[in-house]
């Protein structure tokens, strides 16, 4: 079909003569052949005469995601913009390789306003091999304006999670601390002992954009999560929020990004403020080649703590990561993190230093897969005195599988599925758990 290649297919066979019989002239045409002609008619623009052939092919199932793709096509170029999107997200759960349907899809959600998910597909469909050079460079120009076009974004997801271990604890049942060089077990108690429940979870992201000149914005951005555990045998409800807000620099060909917000936080736990912190955020983000992009991130924050003096002081985090488009409407993601935190109490300040990998996007069938894994390793500047005579180290490792289906929609929402894996081994048994999380979620899916 030509509108789904890129060079023009052989001329097919033309249809046999028409049967004529007193006047009245009869001819048959196969499936293909009707196909081709509806093909023929909808690229001089003649959708009229094509769409009543296209409608006559619903009875062909082989033929249903280049009839999908024509009707997407004439629907988008009518005017009708949502029946457009449907029908191209149909082509791409059957066929998520198919570069010209993303190319489709991302146009009829541009204007239809969905910049953050117009960004998505035109970013893949960019990264194609196949593009020609003059049809990418139109495609990043693109992304550059929907980026800056997108004065607000707002994402939420909601749902139910079945955790084994909600407060990160360990399994030991007593704890042996060291009183004038002889171990003296410390029974520990239910609320310190690992705990599973099942919790009831929000998350909201938005993001607010003010462009103030030709390349400069500022942003403001919100970020807030919340578990409750209605079940669980003591208040193991967890809350965080994340306000930042500062100036956006964007080079002329919008490949290069810079940012500087300054930023509040705090988190609650167990119906009590456990942390607060304030600080800077810096974010440098580079696209090199159509597939490619590089940010890096340095985040310096002011810690305030509810328990006590020694949990105060200074954190700094850096992180570098590559991300990659792959296979088309896969991405690749590697990177690296630095943490510091100088905390007022040497035995609790840590350095840690960690990697992570991750691949996610598009499968056929409409399923979207996420698959990450990450390791770190820890260590403290100095010994926990009673509970061990040099300074703790930790390894940390996790994993996440996600599940998504863009086949189901409600209200623009899809079903999430993740499974989660968090796990610690420290040379101190109480800082060591290990912990099991399946999230049920509804949230957007480009």
């Amino acid at each position: 079909m030509a509108f789904l290649q890129s060079a023009p297919p052989p001329a097919p066979p033309p249809p046999p003569p028409p049967a004529c019989v007193a006047g009245t002239c009869e001819a048959t045409l196969s499936a293909d052949e009707l196909l081709a002609l509806a093909d023929r008619l909808t690229m001089a623009r003649r959708f009229a005469e094509a769409e009543p052939l296209l409608r006559a092919l619903a009875t062909v199932p082989r033929l249903a995601v280049e009839r999908a793709f024509l009707l997407g096509y004439i629907a988008a170029e009518s005017g009708r913009l949502e029946e457009a999107v449907r029908l191209f997200r149909f082509v791409l759960v059957q066929r998520p390789e198919l570069t010209r349907a993303r190319l489709e899809l991302a146009r009829a959600l541009a204007l239809l306003g969905r910049n953050q998910a117009a960004d998505y597909h035109f970013r893949l469909a960019g990264a194609a091999g196949t593009l020609p050079a003059d049809l990418a460079r139109t495609v990043f120009a693109m992304r550059a304006l929907l980026r800056d076009r997108d004065r607000i974004g707002v994402d939420v997801a909601i749902g139910i999670a079945p955790d084994s271990n909600i407060n990160n604890a360990t399994t030991e049942r007593s704890l042996d601390i060291d009183i004038l060089g002889e171990k003296v077990p410390l029974q520990l108690s239910d609320d310190a002992r690992q705990t599973s429940g099942l919790g009831v979870t929000a998350t909201l992201a938005a993001r607010l954009r003010q462009p103030v000149g030709e390349t400069l914005n500022l942003v403001a951005e919100a970020f807030a999560r919340s578990t409750l555990y209605p079940s669980a045998p003591a208040d193991f409800d967890d809350h965080a929020l994340n306000l930042a807000a500062g100036p956006e620099w964007r080079s002329g060909d919008g490949r290069t990004r810079l940012s500087a917000l300054g930023q509040v936080s705090g988190r609650w736990f167990a119906g009590r403020l456990l942390q607060r912190a304030g600080g800077v955020r810096l974010v440098a983000e580079r696209t090199t080649d159509r597939a490619t992009r590089l940010t890096g991130i340095i985040d310096v924050r002011l810690l305030g703590s509810a328990i006590g003096a020694a949990f105060a002081g200074r954190q700094l985090v850096a992180r570098m990561t590559v991300d990659r488009v792959v296979k088309q409407s896969l991405i690749l993601t590697a990177g690296a993190t630095l943490r510091r935190e100088d905390l007022n109490d040497p035995a609790f300040a840590s350095t840690e230093a960690g990697l992570l990998l991750g691949l996610g996007g598009e499968l056929p069938r409409g399923i979207n897969l996420g698959l990450s894994l990450d390791a770190a390793r820890g260590w403290a500047d100095a010994a926990l005195p009673l509970l061990a005579s040099r300074p703790r180290t930790d390894w940390r490792y996790g994993a996440r599988f996600t599940l998504a289906s863009r086949r189901i929609r409600v209200l623009g929402f899809s079903p999430v599925v993740a499974y989660s894996f968090v796990g610690a081994d420290s040379s101190i048994p109480l800082y060591s758990f290990a912990r099991h999380r399946v999230e049920m979620t509804l949230a957007r899916v480009f």
